[in-house]
């Protein structure tokens, strides 16, 4: 009964690094999508930077939960 306890735990475990894993690779994609929209010879409003910004504390996040 243990085993079977252990397995189910390894499992969720598994699960939860499948998500988190599908959930940081749509968050590097949008960080990567707003980076290549800032440059030096575009104006851009504001709000981008911290969309940037609140996208790569959420990456960071994602990798924590990771670890």
């Amino acid at each position: 009964m243990e085993k079977e306890g252990f397995q189910g735990y390894v499992a969720s475990l598994e699960q939860i690094l499948k998500n988190t894993h599908f959930d940081l690779k749509e968050a590097m994609d949008q960080f990567q999508d707003l980076c290549h929209r800032v440059s030096p010879e575009k104006i851009f409003p504001l709000e981008t930077i911290t969309d940037i910004r609140q996208t790569y504390k959420e990456i960071q996040d994602y990798l924590t939960k990771i670890s």
